[in-house]
């Protein structure tokens, strides 16, 4: 996980990807204060809050969100903020996301949903909070 995180770091992260990352939310009101848009993307199309699901960074994934963070954002191939917290295994992630309305079917360029992800990877507290979360779909 920490490899695929500093991998995230070089496709030309700017300062509030890296700021979301490292969970330093009070740095995150200033950059966006001054400016920084709560949807930047990298090369690979990672939001900010792609990085903070990563980590879970709880806070920061509710401050992007309340700054206008797109919740269902999709990168280069698809992935969702959803989706990379399901596969990381970041449950309070996760539960926050859905909390917010982030889609649970939503589909990668593979048309693998965040259960499948999680699923493939054994992340089996997402895959209950995901399964929860369709259940209420329902």
């Amino acid at each position: 996980m920490a490899e695929d995180v500093g991998r995230m770091v070089d496709l030309v992260a700017g300062p509030l990807h890296l700021a979301a990352r490292e969970g330093r939310v009070e740095l995150i009101k200033d950059l966006l204060s001054s400016g920084s848009q709560p949807n930047a993307r990298t090369e690979d199309g990672s939001t900010p809050l792609h990085f903070a699901v990563a980590l879970g960074q709880v806070e920061t994934i509710k401050e992007l969100l309340s700054a206008g963070s797109q919740l269902d954002a999709r990168n280069s191939i698809g992935y969702t903020p959803l989706h990379s917290a399901a596969y990381v295994g970041q449950v309070e992630a996760v539960k926050e996301l859905l909390s917010a309305g982030a889609q649970p079917d939503a589909r990668d360029k593979d048309e693998l949903a965040p259960l499948h992800l999680a699923a493939y990877v054994g992340q089996v507290e997402a895959i209950k909070e995901l399964l929860s979360a369709k259940e209420h779909l329902n």
